[in-house]
């Protein structure tokens, strides 16, 4: 029998309407195979067959996994997932390069890595060229020496292999009655003939957690994978609005609505933030083609590491529960190249980005590093947002003139750097992969303006997500008639966004078209933005009321095409971002 390690490795494959979504799997082992797309990946040195993914082999030398070729990392970055069982100690993982350079890496330290289930996650820079990596690992003390264990590995966040089984290659589905997660847990479909089989009418998932596996407030992770019938992709309502399918899952003392997205992904119940117990977790769906494949406990992350959660697990996470007294970090789980903090009140939220949004967008002063009492008096906005660019652009501009930093500042730069948004370059930085949103808790003082805040910075996430959205937004927008345009830029001018920015514009002008469902867009930009529009530029009030009574109607057009490019790319609709939303319907109880 050869001896095999089975990775899943999701390429992130364009695929006609589900391009983004839906991914080819490909096939990863030690000693490689000749068949298919598979990429084959050789344990160095090997090992005894049944030892297979061992860090720590008898003879002390961490093995060391070599791609069979060398894969490229697209321009806009990824992000890896290492699983690893029965971590005791220190965990360094390297990613190289042909030449055995190191492009990417992360070490969690032993005090954070005392558990049974490990999940990791390695922001990875477009552009590099991976040919190995490698797992070296420190036992903690009393711990044996030969315990930890890979187990998988995965790109774009897409779910991996389980040490209960491998998967199959077609599907990345065990067809199974039962699956072992962890050593004393299992998930039952009951009502379907197999694991992961699609079955007539209503189909409930029960999760009982045995043995102490995860406790009543940690926080688990549900995976799963949706696969929509081609015929129902398009289905929506006579304003244009997609219809969003959606599963119910509970756990003891509440229960959750979860909206589904094509492809493979996870749900996050941070318990004790929720107020339920997810010890038990009972998913019922009547969706063709959906089923979960995974259910395991969050652990082992570094105190520093953002919280992976549901936008709505964000609005709702009490400040209580936060890390830091003045913001929290979170990983946004749909999209984990893209961050968002939470912060406190909008005092904390200027120490981290004020400074930086008059440098990144703000009309006359973009390019411009302003002191702190320049600063004084001068607002900067309610939420931001920033990819790689922007935030290259800053620091390596600030370090250039030496400007000194704040607090909140330098650790900014610290999260941006450590999660690959921007990679040292010289004496400064350059633009990696991913973005950051930020919201803050003062923003509830207004009933909705909390929830529109985070919505539209989430679709700047998924503009800094997504290349092929970005084009696809571009060409809308360059569809546009002149006056269109226009009245675009004058709006955008009038908020003090630097127009010069074709960039900037493009992605404002999607997040304001998808920021609030596409049957009030027409309100909100003939009159709403009308209105605004009048009192910030008076000498243009005669244009503007002939250019609405001309192309008013343009604006329900323009939302209706800009949710039909999301929902094709992401599954996500205009004016809803959130997957996991509570409700009184509880499955399985």
């Amino acid at each position: 029998m050869r001896r095999y390690l089975t990775v899943l490795l999701i390429s992130s494959l364009a695929v006609l309407a589900f391009s983004g979504c839906s991914r080819r799997v490909t096939l990863f082992s030690i000693e490689g195979g000749d068949g298919g797309p598979s990429i084959g990946v050789r344990e160095v040195p090997g090992q005894a067959e049944g030892d297979e993914g061992y860090l720590l082999p008898a003879a002390g030398v961490t093995p060391l996994y070599r791609l069979r070729r060398p894969l490229q990392v697209q321009a806009g970055g990824e992000v890896w997932r290492f699983r690893l069982t029965d971590v005791t100690g220190e965990l360094t993982v390297n990613l190289q390069d042909r030449d055995g350079r190191v492009v990417a890496g992360r070490t969690l330290p032993a005090a954070a890595n005392e558990v049974p289930d490990l999940l990791l996650l390695l922001a990875i820079p477009g552009g590099v060229e991976v040919s190995a990596f490698q797992v070296l690992a420190v036992p903690g003390p009393g711990a044996a020496s030969d315990g930890m264990r890979l187990v998988g590995v995965s790109r774009e966040g897409e779910p991996l292999m389980s040490a209960a089984g491998p998967a199959t290659a077609a599907a990345g589905v065990r067809h199974e009655e039962s699956l072992t997660v962890g050593l004393d847990t299992h998930v039952h479909a009951w009502g379907a003939d197999a694991w992961g089989a699609d079955a007539e009418g209503e189909v409930t998932w029960v999760v009982s957690a045995s043995g102490g596996r995860w406790g009543a407030s940690d926080a688990v992770i549900v995976e799963y994978v949706y696969t929509p019938a081609e015929a129902g992709r398009g289905a929506g309502t006579s304003a244009g609005e997609s219809v969003v399918p959606t599963v119910v899952m509970a756990a003891a003392g509440g229960g959750f609505a979860v909206s589904l997205r094509p492809g493979r992904h996870s749900v996050v119940i941070h318990s004790e933030a929720e107020g339920v117990d997810a010890r038990r977790i009972a998913v019922r769906s009547a969706v063709p083609g959906f089923a979960v494949t995974a259910v395991i406990p969050s652990a082992g992350l570094d105190a520093d590491a953002p919280l992976v959660a549901d936008l709505g697990t964000v609005l709702r996470y009490p400040p209580s529960l936060w890390r830091s007294k003045d913001y929290e970090l979170f990983r946004w789980s749909l999209f984990p190249e893209v961050l968002i903090v939470d912060t406190r009140d909008y005092a904390a939220q200027a120490r981290f980005f004020k400074r930086l949004a008059f440098f990144v967008e703000k009309e006359g002063y973009r390019g411009q590093i302003l002191t702190n009492s320049d600063l004084a008096g001068r607002h900067g906005y309610n939420a931001h947002n920033y990819n790689g660019d922007g935030l290259a652009g800053f620091f390596t501009a600030a370090g250039a003139r030496g400007v000194e930093l704040n607090e909140e500042e330098l650790l900014l730069r610290s999260i941006a750097e450590r999660e690959g948004m921007i990679v040292r370059n010289g004496a400064g930085f350059a633009a990696g992969a991913g973005g950051i949103l930020a919201v803050s808790q003062e923003s509830w003082g207004i009933p909705g303006l909390r929830e529109l805040l985070l919505t539209h910075e989430a679709y700047h996430g998924v503009f800094y997500a997504d290349p092929a959205y970005v084009a696809a937004v571009e060409q809308l927008w360059n569809s546009l008639s002149d006056s269109e345009r226009r009245y675009w830029l004058l709006l955008l001018d009038g908020m003090q966004y630097d127009t010069a920015d074709d960039y900037l514009v493009i992605n404002e002008f999607q997040a304001y078209l998808l920021q609030q469902p596409v049957r009030s867009a027409p309100w909100y930009f003939t009159v709403r933005s009308a209105d605004r529009l009048r009192s910030w530029k008076p000498a243009e009030a005669s244009w503007i009321d002939q250019f609405l009574r001309s192309f008013g109607g343009s604006f329900l057009d323009q939302a209706r095409a800009a949710n039909a490019l999301l929902f094709e790319r992401t599954g996500l609709i205009a004016g809803s971002v959130l997957c996991l939303v509570p409700t009184d319907d509880q499955p399985g109880r």
